[in-house]
């Protein structure tokens, strides 16, 4: 009979590395892209590697923490834009000027033809031209983006699957999300900061709006408020004072 042991493989002296590329990206995507970058890809070089070359393990962008970007590092992720699913740098750090940032966005985030949800708070970007021809999007948050004025945001109109907008503390004023709220169906609607008079608020309230945060243009016109919103069974909302 014939010894095989020679053939056997010492299951013992295996380690990940050994596994083919194929295997190896199965189990990588088990883990989130955080734990990629800050401790997989620190591994060795071929894991490194396998990470920056497969858009499919950064589909989920998002960080715990608020993330710090050099340009190159910046541009070194978007090219990996085509896999997004989850675009998520609140209040990160980019260290670039307004328009390298603008470039950089408006050249490869088009290319997230499946991208749902984008949060860009505080970012500097002065654009949104990016956003057109997004037919996925549900979730857009673009609180505290000061750099954006009301032609800025009008592209936000043609987003038909938009379900939950967060435009805190911005420089939009009430009779562009009016305009905004006319062409979509929002099931959340973030304003804080926005000075709404009752007539913008009555305006922007619909069937559909589950959750509601405002900034009144005047203090004493909560009493009205509150009686203008009971008429929407469901309806969630949230007076956020201006300081």
């Amino acid at each position: 009979m014939e010894d095989t042991t020679t053939n056997n493989v010492d299951a013992s002296s295996l380690t990940l590395c050994d596994l083919p590329d194929i295997v190896l990206l199965k189990i990588l995507k088990y883990l989130d892209l955080q734990e990629l970058l800050t401790h997989v890809c620190k591994t060795n070089k071929r894991l490194n590697d396998i990470v920056y070359g497969h858009s499919v393990l950064w589909r989920r962008f998002l960080f715990d923490i608020p993330v710090e970007f050099e340009k190159h590092h910046l541009q070194s992720v978007m090219k990996h834009a085509v896999g997004f699913q989850q675009f998520l740098i609140p209040f990160a750090t980019i260290k670039c000027t307004t328009p390298e940032l603008d470039y950089i966005l408006t050249a490869s985030l088009p290319k997230a033809r499946r991208l749902y949800w984008i949060d860009l708070s505080q970012c500097r970007l002065s654009t949104l031209c990016f956003l057109q021809g997004m037919p996925q999007l549900k979730i857009l948050n673009l609180s505290e983006c000061q750099n954006l004025i009301d032609d800025d945001f009008e592209v936000i109109s043609s987003l038909t699957t938009l379900d939950k907008l967060y435009v805190s503390f911005t420089r939009i004023t009430p009779d562009k999300i009016v305009q905004i709220c006319g062409s979509l169906t929002l099931t959340v609607l973030d304003t804080s900061g926005i000075p709404f008079s009752l007539v913008h608020c009555a305006r922007v309230l619909r069937p559909d709006l589950k959750y509601f945060t405002v900034s009144l243009e005047r203090e004493e016109e909560e009493a009205f408020f509150h009686g203008l919103v009971r008429r929407y069974r469901g309806l969630s909302v949230h007076i956020c004072r201006r300081q």
